[in-house]
């Protein structure tokens, strides 16, 4: 039987890796991060490890004790939670200090660095996970306003340099005003912070410049549409490398409610 490695971050995204893994007769080795992973992560694995976010050594040994030679990272991991400090490992305190910065690039390039040094390697985020990604130009739910299309335009722009920071990944915008941008809260607290200023705004999600895919893809799923929903948000742009949760759900449920769902 094959085998590979996973680290789960929060979400539920996976889970789903856990059951397409199973159906693909994989056997799983999963580090469940604390605070992050979804409980239900460890009766769908071979073996579960619960690992606190600043416990590099302990996680490096699991897979090394398993023989574990290819892992995967999903799920998002909020790593402000190491700007405490707290209870950080020797190794992770050490790598942390040498780097010039905590942005998610650096950081996770760093973490992953010290899993393949030791032989173990990551593959895409997306592997098994194909499906849940959609085609450039696809498009649900009602036609684009020029106000909109326009609006599609200016967000994709603000996002992308955004992402070219390393900073974040979505950018709201209404009649050519940016109403917010994401840092480190995420995507939902973003929209829900520009859904206090108006209605009817564009959310725009892109993937980083040069992704490296084996981690921190943008995600969106029924959530997405619900918080755009209560935010009174009329469009979703999203970059064809994104990772759609339960994607029937989500583009039935953008035409229900009459929000517009747009890929590039």
């Amino acid at each position: 039987m094959k085998k590979i490695g996973l680290i789960a971050g929060n979400g539920k995204l996976p889970l789903v890796f856990l059951e397409r893994a199973r159906r693909e007769d994989y056997r799983v080795y999963t580090l469940a991060l604390k605070g992050e992973a979804d409980r239900r992560v460890s009766s769908l694995s071979t073996r579960c490890l619960p690992l606190p976010i600043g416990n590099l050594q302990r996680g490096i040994n699991f897979f090394l004790g398993n023989d574990v030679e290819e892992a995967v990272m999903i799920g998002q991991v909020r790593h402000h939670r190491l700007l405490r400090k707290e209870r950080l490992d020797p190794l992770l305190a050490d790598l942390l200090a040498g780097l010039p910065d905590w942005r998610t690039g650096t950081l996770l390039q760093a973490l992953i660095r010290q899993f393949v040094d030791r032989g173990i390697h990551f593959l895409p985020s997306t592997f098994l996970l194909d499906e849940l990604l959609l085609p450039a130009g696809c498009h649900y739910g009602p036609t684009l306003t020029r106000r909109e299309e326009l609006d599609l335009i200016l967000g994709r722009q603000v996002a992308e340099a955004l992402a070219l920071l390393d900073v974040g990944l979505t950018a709201v915008v209404k009649d050519g005003i940016v109403l917010a941008l994401e840092a480190i809260e995420g995507t939902d607290r973003t929209i829900r912070r520009a859904g206090r200023f108006t209605r009817g705004a564009v959310v725009v999600k892109v993937s980083r410049p040069n992704q490296d895919m084996r981690f921190d893809l943008p995600v969106v799923g029924p959530r997405t549409i619900r918080t755009l929903q209560n935010s009174d948000g009329r469009v979703l742009g999203i970059s064809s490398g994104t990772l759609v949760l339960e994607k029937e759900k989500v583009t039935a449920r953008a035409e229900e409610l009459g929000i517009s769902l747009v890929t590039f």
